[in-house]
């Protein structure tokens, strides 16, 4: 799995076929998803929640401990199902009841293929971020994380709201950045929803400068907040890659090139097979709600 996902990063830009990732909460979600053709395979502590019916925002209340919640949907759901589709993995690394060499090594002999930062603190502002920052539970372990990754042997990917953080994981090493747009909300009119979009663009733009720094060229997996359309994509900047998601659901990276890819069509019934339906070469904004 781990020479898979290293193929999909290392091959930005030159892929003829968008690259599908499903954030599965359960075993028949992950099932589905291979069996539609998913080229990736996340798994977040959130996606439990999801399949109790709350929203991924439960993830980061205290019901229960994210890194233990992720090992059990790896080791009964997910693992057993990938069939050779890569599973990347979420880590707390703030968790103080672990030692995070340990843990990342009891991932890798699972036969996790990379981690990312999940819950991810750019969810969380305001006092109560400027307190876990100032106790050394925020940012800082989530930089620690991506090194930690890097030196046992597996892909590390930043999960970022922000150019800040972007930068931060650029400069950490990551092997590719998920580029969240926030919270998908409901739109009152057409005004508010172009003003949604103006906005995400500006804000998936700042990202893709931060995630272009330094040396090689970086995926860039964009999930979450308001889909661009056809004609606000074009505003955005030229990347390797770039991706879309519907609400943190599923993610596709599309090849950025001159055209703009199809908007996302609003349909619960996409899914990763209809993502490969566009023609060879030409760029699509696909997503699916597991």
């Amino acid at each position: 799995m781990g020479d898979r996902l290293t193929e999909l990063t290392a091959s930005a830009g030159r892929l003829a076929a968008p690259v599908v990732g499903v954030v599965a909460g359960s075993g028949q979600v992950a099932r589905s998803a291979v069996e539609a053709g998913a080229d990736l395979l996340l798994v977040l502590n959130s996606g439990l929640y999801r399949s109790l019916g709350a929203g991924s925002l439960a993830g980061f209340l205290p019901y229960g401990n994210a890194n233990g919640q992720t090992l059990e949907l790896l080791k009964n759901h997910v693992l057993p199902r990938a069939c050779g589709v890569p599973v990347i993995a979420g880590v707390l690394a703030s968790d103080p009841a672990i030692e995070l060499a340990d843990h990342l090594a009891a991932l890798k002999g699972l036969g996790v293929a990379g981690v990312t930062n999940w819950p991810a603190v750019d969810f969380l502002d305001g006092r109560f971020r400027h307190a876990l920052e100032a106790e050394g539970l925020g940012s800082e372990t989530e930089v620690a994380l991506i090194r930690a990754a890097r030196a046992a042997g597996l892909r590390a990917f930043g999960f970022t709201l922000g150019p800040e953080s972007a930068g931060r994981f650029v400069e950490a090493g990551a092997d590719g950045l998920i580029l969240n747009l926030g919270l998908t909300r409901p739109v009152e009119g057409v005004v508010e929803r172009r003003d949604q979009l103006q906005q995400a663009v500006v804000r998936l733009n700042a990202m893709l400068r931060a995630a272009t720094r330094g040396a090689g060229g970086r995926s860039a997996w964009r999930t979450g907040g308001r889909s661009p359309s056809r004609k606000t994509w074009s505003n955005c900047s030229s990347t390797p890659r770039s991706t879309g998601s519907r609400a943190g659901r599923c993610s596709t990276a599309c090849r950025s090139t001159a055209r703009s890819p199809r908007p996302w069509s609003g349909s619960r019934a996409s899914s990763a097979a209809s993502a490969r339906k566009t023609r060879p070469g030409a760029p699509w904004w696909a997503a699916a709600r597991p």
